[in-house]
C-alpha cells in the first residue's frame, strides 16, 4: 500500500515536470550520473535543430564548446558527489546542428532519490541573440570612443535634471592637457566654473540656463585659466540636448579655440587699418559685383559719396542711380566699359562725367577696379577719384601744347614720332603734325643730319635717362638742316613701354650769330696777339705754336669742342701781358738780372687784368693767369698747386714750356725737342701734370707728331698726325 503511493506520487511528479517542460521555451533535459541524456524536451529541435529521439541516450558533453569542457564537467561532478550542493550557474556554447556555436545561460541541479542524486537537471536559457548585440554595442562603444579620444576637442556629457540640478557625466580624459589635478565628475561642473574668466562666468552660466529652459542646442564661447600651461584658453562649448525622461542630457565638445580668436584679432586690427586707409582715400571705394546670370549690384560704397549728393539711396538702387548722374554724353561709354570688363574678365578704367546734384556741378571721375571671380559671380573692388583739377590742369597744358613756340614730341626709342605740336612740324618743314607722324618712319635717317648723333643720344638716355640743352643738327622735310636745341626725359606708358619725350627749340639763327661773333672774337684775339709778336721779334710765332700743341694735347685727352676753342683763343695771346715788358728786356740776347726775371713774370697777372673785363664764353683770362702755375705749389704768379689749376691752364703750361725749349731764344740757341721732353718727364708729377705729360708724349713718340723750321718765317711748324 505504501509503495504504490510512492510509485503513484512519482508518477505525478513526472506528469507535472513533463507538462511543465513540454511548454518551455527553454531546453530543459535529465542526465543520469554516466552523462547520458535521459530525457530533452521539444524546444531542443526549435533551438538546435536535432531530433529528440536522436539525443536520448547520447553524451551530454558531446555538443560542448571545447573551452567550456572542463569546467562543466568538473560542475557536474560537483552535482552528483554531493547531494547538497547548490544549483551551478555558467555561460557555455554549444554546437548547432548546423555547425554554427550558440551561448547559453545554464542553470543545472541536482535529483535526489532518498540520500542519492541520481540525475542532473540542465535548464539552458539560448542568449546567443543577446551576446551578440552586447558584442555590437561593445564594438560600437569602443569606436565611439576611438572617435572622441581623437576629435581635436573636449568631448563631454551633462545632465540637467528638471529640479535644477547640473551634473556632469562624461568627460574626455585630453583634459588633464590643461589641469593636473581633475576631480571627480560629481565635482567636475563647479571646478570647471571656477576657472572659468571672471569676466565670462556670468554669460557662462546664463548660456547654460537658456539653453536648459528653452530645450536648444548650446553655443558657447569664453576664456579658462590652464593651470597646467598658466596661460588663458580661448574655448567654444558646443552640444545639441536629448531628453531623458526627467533630464536633458547634452551631449558636446569643447573646443580650444585661441589660435582662431588670435587670427580674429589680428584679421580685426587689419580690417580696421584697412577701413582707416579706404575712408581717407581721396576718392570712394565701392565693391561692385556682376553674377554669371545678369544680376549685378553694389556691395559696398563708401560714406563720402554724400559730398556730391544729399540722400545717397540702399545700395541695392545706387547703381541706377550713379547711372542717371553720369553725363548723357559718357553715359553709353560707361555700360559699354562695364560690360567689355565683365565679357573679358579684365580690369576697369573709365574716364567721364556726373552731374554732382549737392554742389551743383559736372564733376571729372575716373574709376579704376580689378575683377576677382568667386564662383557664379565676378566681384570688382575699385576706387572712383575725382580728376576735375587734373582735367583742367591737362586742358591747360593741351593749350600750351598746341599754342607752343617750342616743338613738343613724344617718341619710341624705335625711331617713330607718337606726339608732335604744330610748332615742331613747322620746325621740320611738314604742314601739320599728322603729316610728320605718318611721314617720318625712322628718325635717325630722316631727321638727324649726322644718324650717329641719334646712336649717342639713344646711349646716353640708357645710361642716365634725360638729356638737357643739347645742341643737334636737323634735316627739315625740304632737305635742308637746322640747329635745335633739345631737352629730353625718358618716360613709360601705362603699359610700362619706354617713350622720349622732350622739347626742341631753332636756335639756327642763334648759331648763325654766335659763330659770326666768334669769328670776329678770333680774329681780334688774333691781331692783338700780331701786336705782342712786333714787340718781342726772337720770340714772334711762339703763342700761335704753343697753342697749336695745346689744341693737340686737349684733343688727346678727350676734351670737347668747346673746351679746345677756348684754349684756343687762350693759347694765342696767353703772353699779351708782356707787352706791358720793356721790349729790351724781351730781347736782351744775354741772360736776365733777378729784377728783369721779376718783371717778366708779371706778364701773366698783366694779362688777367687786361682779360678780365671781357666776357669770353670761356675763361680765357684764368687760363691766361694760371699758365706759369706748377703742381708743386713753385709756379706764379699765386703758387696753386694741384687741382687748383684750371686743366686747360695745365695743358698750356705744358706746351709753353715743350715749345720754348725748342725754339731759339735771343739769349740761346734751341735745345732741341728731345730735351723738352725729358724735361717734362723728369718733372711728371712735379712741376707738370702727369696726364698731361702722358699724352704729350703720345703725341710725339707714338703718333709722330714732330716740329719743322720755317725759312720763310723763321717760325717753328708743328706737322699734322
Amino acid at each position: 500500500m505504501v509503495l504504490n503511493k510512492k510509485i503513484n506520487k512519482k508518477y505525478d511528479e513526472e506528469h507535472k515536470f513533463r507538462a511543465l517542460a513540454e511548454q518551455s521555451s527553454d531546453i530543459i533535459l535529465l542526465v543520469n550520473r554516466e552523462g547520458n541524456i535521459i530525457y530533452e524536451n521539444p524546444a531542443v529541435e526549435k533551438i538546435m535543430g536535432f531530433k529528440i529521439e536522436d539525443r536520448i541516450g547520447r553524451p551530454v558533453f558531446e555538443n560542448l564548446h571545447p573551452d567550456d569542457l572542463n569546467f562543466v564537467t568538473g560542475s557536474f561532478h560537483t552535482l552528483l558527489r554531493n547531494q547538497y550542493s547548490p544549483a551551478q550557474n555558467h555561460e557555455i556554447r554549444l554546437r548547432h546542428s548546423n555547425g554554427s556555436w550558440r551561448t547559453f545561460e545554464v542553470v543545472a541541479c541536482n535529483l535526489k532519490d532518498g540520500d542519492v542524486s541520481d540525475a542532473v537537471m540542465i535548464n539552458l536559457h539560448d542568449v546567443t541573440e543577446r551576446k551578440q548585440t552586447e558584442m555590437i554595442l561593445r564594438e560600437q562603444e569602443e569606436r565611439m570612443l576611438g572617435i572622441t579620444e581623437n576629435l581635436p576637442g573636449v568631448v563631454f556629457q551633462f545632465c540637467a535634471k528638471d529640479n535644477g540640478q547640473y551634473d556632469i557625466t562624461y568627460v574626455r580624459k585630453r583634459m588633464e592637457e590643461y589641469f593636473d589635478d581633475l576631480p571627480e565628475l560629481k565635482d567636475f561642473f563647479t571646478f570647471f566654473l571656477s576657472r572659468i574668466h571672471e569676466e565670462d562666468r556670468d554669460r557662462y552660466l546664463s548660456s547654460i540656463q537658456e539653453a536648459v529652459e528653452k530645450e536648444i542646442p548650446w553655443n558657447f564661447e569664453g576664456r579658462f585659466f590652464a593651470q597646467k600651461t598658466d596661460e588663458m584658453i580661448w574655448f567654444q562649448g558646443l552640444s545639441t540636448p536629448i531628453r531623458h525622461g526627467d533630464q536633458l542630457v547634452f551631449y558636446g565638445i569643447l573646443l580650444n579655440i585661441t589660435e582662431r580668436k588670435r587670427a580674429e584679432e589680428i584679421l580685426r586690427k587689419q580690417e580696421e587699418r584697412m577701413l582707416g586707409i579706404t575712408e581717407n582715400l581721396p576718392g570712394f571705394v565701392f565693391q561692385f559685383y556682376v553674377k554669371d546670370n545678369g544680376e549685378y549690384g553694389v556691395n559696398y560704397l563708401r560714406k563720402r559719396m554724400t559730398e556730391y549728393f544729399d540722400e545717397v539711396p540702399d545700395l541695392k538702387d545706387y547703381f541706377q542711380l550713379f547711372l542717371y548722374c553720369i553725363h548723357e554724353e559718357d553715359r553709353d561709354r560707361f555700360l559699354s566699359s562695364i560690360q567689355e570688363s565683365v565679357k573679358k574678365e579684365m580690369p576697369w578704367n573709365f574716364e567721364g562725367r556726373f552731374f554732382a546734384k549737392k554742389t551743383g556741378e559736372m564733376i571729372w571721375f575716373q574709376g579704376i577696379s580689378t575683377p576677382i571671380r568667386h564662383e557664379d559671380q565676378l566681384v570688382y573692388n575699385g576706387i572712383l577719384l575725382n580728376i576735375t583739377e587734373r582735367k583742367r590742369v591737362e586742358e591747360r597744358y593741351r593749350n600750351i601744347f598746341v599754342n607752343a613756340q617750342e616743338g613738343i614730341y613724344q617718341s619710341t626709342p624705335e625711331g617713330r614720332f607718337l606726339l608732335a605740336n604744330q610748332s615742331m612740324a613747322r620746325m621740320l618743314g611738314y604742314e601739320s603734325p599728322q603729316d610728320l607722324i605718318a611721314t617720318i618712319t625712322d628718325i635717325a635717317s630722316q631727321v638727324y643730319a649726322d644718324p650717329d648723333e641719334r646712336t649717342e643720344f639713344i646711349r646716353m638716355m640708357k645710361k642716365q635717362g634725360f638729356v638737357r640743352n643739347s645742341e643737334v643738327r636737323f634735316r627739315r622735310k625740304d632737305g635742308s638742316i637746322i640747329w635745335v636745341s633739345r631737352t629730353m626725359q625718358m618716360v613709360r606708358d601705362d603699359k610700362g613701354q619706354i617713350l622720349y619725350e622732350g622739347i626742341i627749340e631753332d636756335i639756327t639763327q642763334r648759331k648763325e650769330s654766335v659763330e659770326r661773333l666768334r669769328n670776329a672774337l678770333a680774329g681780334t684775339v688774333r691781331a692783338i696777339a700780331a701786336i705782342v709778336e712786333t714787340r718781342d721779334p726772337y720770340t714772334a710765332g711762339h703763342q700761335r705754336q704753343a697753342g697749336d700743341l695745346a689744341l693737340a694735347i686737349a684733343a688727346e685727352m678727350g676734351l670737347s669742342t668747346d673746351r679746345i676753342e677756348g684754349l684756343r683763343l687762350a693759347a694765342i695771346i696767353h703772353d699779351l701781358g708782356k707787352i706791358s715788358v720793356p721790349s729790351e728786356i724781351l730781347s736782351k740776347p744775354s741772360e736776365l738780372t733777378h729784377l728783369e726775371f721779376e718783371l717778366i713774370k708779371t706778364h701773366a697777372h698783366a694779362g688777367h687784368e687786361i682779360l678780365k673785363d671781357i666776357e669770353f664764353p670761356w675763361p680765357v683770362a684764368r687760363i691766361v693767369f694760371e699758365h706759369h702755375e706748377r703742381m708743386d705749389g713753385s709756379g706764379y704768379p699765386k703758387m696753386l698747386k694741384g687741382e687748383d689749376i684750371l686743366l686747360e691752364a695745365r695743358i698750356l703750361a705744358v706746351a709753353d714750356v715743350v715749345e720754348a725749349m725748342s725754339s731759339h731764344r735771343p739769349y740761346r740757341a734751341s735745345l732741341g725737342i728731345e730735351a723738352a721732353l725729358e724735361e717734362i718727364e723728369k718733372n711728371k708729377g712735379i712741376l707738370y701734370d702727369a696726364a698731361v705729360v702722358d699724352a704729350c708724349q703720345i703725341l710725339f713718340r707714338v703718333k709722330g707728331y714732330r716740329i719743322t723750321y720755317d725759312e720763310k718765317t723763321n717760325h717753328r711748324n708743328y706737322g699734322n698726325l
